[in-house]
Order: structure tokens, then C-alpha cells, then sequence
């Protein structure tokens, strides 16, 4: 639930979509296992799977790439990236 408030907070221009899925994949590393049932334990790592593959790749960014542009810089592909791997602590 706090993950999709924190999209749609994302969507009016508070944060980004990818600190909404960081959030949500450090509370599901909090959860313990031990205290989970089979259901609520597949869908921990279902879920961790997928957001965390759209977190690795960077995806929820579009935010960004959009203020880069209304404020007219020109950037290719590559320093996007560089620029995009920086913020988010990664680097390619």
C-alpha cells in the first residue's frame, strides 16, 4: 500500500518511482521468514524478484530524463546512463 502512495506521490512530482521501489524492497528485506506463511513468504520473493530487477535496471527514471530535457541538455545514451548510475549509488 505505502508503495503505491509512493507512485502516485511520484506521478504530482514528489520523489521518484525508484525510491518507492528502493523503499519497498528494504521493508521486504525486514520482513522475517520465520513469521511469514508459504503465501505472504512466494509473494515476498515474487515480488522482490521483479521490483528489484526494475530497480537494477534503472527503470522508474523517466522523471529524470524528462527534467533533463525541459532544461535543454543534450546528453547521449551513454551519459544518461553515467549520470543515472551516479545518482542511484550504482555505478556501470
Amino acid at each position: 500500500m505505502r508503495h503505491d502512495i509512493a507512485y502516485e506521490e511520484a506521478d504530482k512530482g514528489i520523489g521518484t518511482r525508484h525510491d518507492a521501489d528502493r523503499a519497498m524492497l528494504n521493508e521486504l528485506s525486514e520482513l522475517n521468514n520465520k513469521d511469514l506463511n508459504w503465501n505472504e513468504f512466494l509473494a515476498k520473493y515474487f515480488t522482490k524478484g521483479i521490483i528489484g530487477v526494475k530497480y537494477k535496471l534503472g527503470l522508474g527514471y523517466d522523471e529524470a530524463e524528462n527534467c533533463i530535457n525541459l532544461l535543454g541538455i543534450n546528453l547521449n545514451d551513454e551519459e544518461f546512463s553515467y549520470l543515472i548510475s551516479t545518482t542511484s549509488g550504482q555505478q556501470t
